[in-house]
């Protein structure tokens, strides 16, 4: 089948990946993480989107939340 252009499609990846670094800044403030520690808590955030049922954002949002619990 040939390839069908689908409006829109590429809007959603942009907006997903902007998502995603959104959350990860949270994180990033929240928890202090720079540099190699907060690429490894990308990493973990897009290996958890991929190996649940939560996307990699949704992870994002859970370690801002445990990251609020550690320093609160």
């Amino acid at each position: 089948q040939a390839y069908r252009y689908r409006p829109g499609l590429g809007v959603a990846a942009v907006k997903t990946t902007a998502d995603f670094d959104s959350e990860m800044s949270k994180v990033s403030a929240i928890s202090g993480a720079t540099g190699t520690d907060l690429d490894k808590l990308r990493g973990k955030a897009r290996e958890m989107g991929a190996k649940t049922k939560f996307s990699a954002s949704e992870a994002a949002q859970g370690m801002q939340y445990m990251a609020d619990l550690e320093g609160g």
